[in-house]
């Protein structure tokens, strides 16, 4: 009997991304065919219209609609708006396993490694970045919801971006509008796409006006945060001993550490349009900015620390926890 996994993931774009690939590896380990429903996160378009699954994805996946909901409408209905899930840890007897839940970390690398971007969303995406110099260097700032203290961000990393083409992603309109204001010496502030003023909700709740905006917006950032030279973030404003930090800043700096799996994203992409993305022309750092770099270990030492965590456990897989 043909067995099925329905997968509802809610959050914003990297909470999305981890729980499809949760639920993804236990699809692939006990033989369910996965079927994705987007309608709840922040990436509210039919699954085949935002990925192609690649040869490695490991289980067959299907784009929830309408007759997907004529298969499955017990699942849905006992579904509803709450949080559902089961043990993913081990294998279920019922034909339709349903998981609606939001949650972040570091899996979702692991779902990157096995999708490119659908044809149309990738041009959409690499016309975007094509507006980019080949040389810069970039700053996420979450700010909504949960908030980084982006003054301090901005003051402390001033004098790196000193002559610098800088590229600032956030959710708060007002951090973009203020961006330049904050940077003075930069050479030049960019943005890809102007931020909705949602009054300090996140871009993931509520209302989405136009989702294939959005799509194109989310992912555009995120590949030009992980084609900079530098990206720079810092800890949320969040109680805790240990820093914690945007999903989203982190999956762009596991991005950083593996460029192939940004290369395989646009690869659907219409070549003429990925012959036009500019080509690295990076120059040597001048010796201000390399004091700058070394200094950046006082003022961002946590997120430095978070780099290099990231880089041993995408080196070594079994390290993670």
């Amino acid at each position: 009997m043909e067995r099925f996994l329905l997968v509802r993931p809610r959050g914003g774009l990297n909470d999305t991304l981890v729980q499809l690939e949760r639920t993804r590896r236990h699809a692939a380990l006990y033989g369910r065919t996965l079927v994705v429903d987007l309608s709840q996160c922040g990436v509210r378009l039919p699954f085949d219209q935002v990925f192609a699954a690649l040869k490695n994805f490991g289980c067959p996946v299907e784009t929830f609609d309408e007759n997907w909901a004529e298969r499955l409408v017990d699942a849905i209905t006992s579904a509803g708006s709450r949080r559902v899930t089961f043990d993913l840890r081990r294998d279920h007897h019922a034909g339709v396993l349903v998981h609606q839940s939001a949650g972040g970390g570091i899996a979702s690398i692991g779902l990157l490694r096995r999708v490119a971007l659908a044809p149309d969303l990738a041009n959409a995406v690499v016309s975007r970045l094509a507006m980019l110099p080949g040389d810069h260097d970039a700053i996420h700032v979450r700010h909504t919801d949960i908030r980084t203290d982006a003054e301090r961000l901005f003051a402390n990393c001033g004098p790196m971006l000193e002559s610098r083409d800088v590229l600032v992603c956030t959710d708060n309109a007002d951090v973009q509008r203020n961006a330049a204001a904050h940077l003075p010496r930069a050479a030049r502030v960019m943005h890809l796409s102007p931020v909705p003023d949602r009054a300090g909700a996140p871009l993931h709740e509520g209302l989405i006006d136009n989702p294939s905006e959005q799509a194109v917006s989310l992912f555009s950032d995120l590949i030009a945060m992980a084609r900079a030279r530098a990206l720079i973030f810092a800890p949320l404003n969040k109680p805790g001993f240990r820093a914690q930090f945007s999903g989203f800043s982190i999956l762009a700096e596991m991005l950083r550490i593996e460029p192939q799996v940004t290369n395989t994203l646009l690869s659907l992409a219409d070549p003429s349009l990925l012959a036009q993305l500019p080509r690295s022309n990076r120059a040597p750092l001048s010796v201000r900015r390399r004091i700058a770099e070394a200094d950046r270990w006082r003022w961002q030492f946590a997120a430095r620390w978070q780099t290099l965590r990231l880089n041993l456990l995408q080196r070594y897989p079994g390290l993670a926890p």
